[in-house]
């Protein structure tokens, strides 16, 4: 590359930055319309329909409910792994405590 190419290239790169400049002072002024209000659902699954029986969905209810042994474990995985994450993220006295929890 010679001189005047590479100079030319360094101009059109300083201009394209130039040119580009802060994008949040835009963004900050534009009014954007609201937003439209959407319709109080229960269930993420109200509207749809079951295209095996053709019914209506309201809500999804379990075959089985979950015993009190099964629960007590469910939430002590929880409470390990919320120990695991502090503990990834170096908070300490949070990771001990989440572990005691799930003990």
């Amino acid at each position: 590359m010679t001189d005047s190419s590479s100079s030319l290239v360094k101009i059109c790169a300083g201009l394209l930055l130039v040119s580009m400049g802060p994008a949040s002072p835009i963004l900050a002024d534009a009014k954007l319309p609201p937003s439209p209000e959407l319709p109080h659902r229960v269930s993420q699954l109200e509207g749809l329909v079951d295209p095996l029986t053709g019914e209506m969905l309201s809500t999804l209810d379990p075959l089985e409910t979950d015993s009190e042994t099964q629960q007590r474990k469910k939430e002590a995985l929880a409470r390990y792994m919320s120990g695991r994450i502090a503990a990834e993220r170096r908070r300490v006295p949070a990771a001990l405590d989440a572990f005691k929890k799930a003990i």
